[in-house]
């Protein structure tokens, strides 16, 4: 499987496995939980990336690719918080360990670097929320 498969795989599993709790604000006030939701639709794609000039010109490449941007967008039918969901992210960034005999010389670790929400009109949570996320996914020299 190629990085960039097991990198999308990676961001939508860590997605997946993750409790989104439900935001209500009765009388004005913004209330979290008990419930939780997941959401209605995941997309990660890569947004783009830089190279630079190989230190491991032995292994015949002339360029390694230096970053690689990534975009985890998030679409759910209602309210949700997601302060903890970052704060994973954060505390353990997602990652995919090097194993050559899978042909991975490289470890891939992705770095929360921005996020940004649109929330639905208060009072009116059917219209759902949306989060996007930047990463970073820094690949090890190999």
């Amino acid at each position: 499987m190629s990085y960039e498969q097991l990198i999308q795989h990676l961001l939508v599993d860590t997605v997946e496995a993750a409790a989104f709790p439900m935001v209500t604000y009765p009388q004005g006030r913004m209330e979290i939980g008990p419930s939780s939701g997941k959401p209605a639709s995941i997309t990660a794609h890569a947004e783009s990336a830089t190279f630079t000039e190989s230190r491991n010109k032995r292994l015949g490449r002339m360029l390694d690719r230096a970053t690689w941007i990534w975009t985890l967008e998030l679409h759910f039918k209602g309210h949700v918080a997601l302060e903890q969901f970052e704060q994973r992210l954060v505390e353990s960034p997602p990652r995919i360990l090097r194993d050559r005999e899978a042909g991975r010389d490289r470890q891939v670790t992705l770095l929360l670097i921005g996020s940004a929400y649109l929330p639905p009109p208060e009072g009116q949570p059917a219209g759902g929320m949306r989060a996007t996320y930047r990463f970073n996914a820094q690949l090890t020299p190999s």
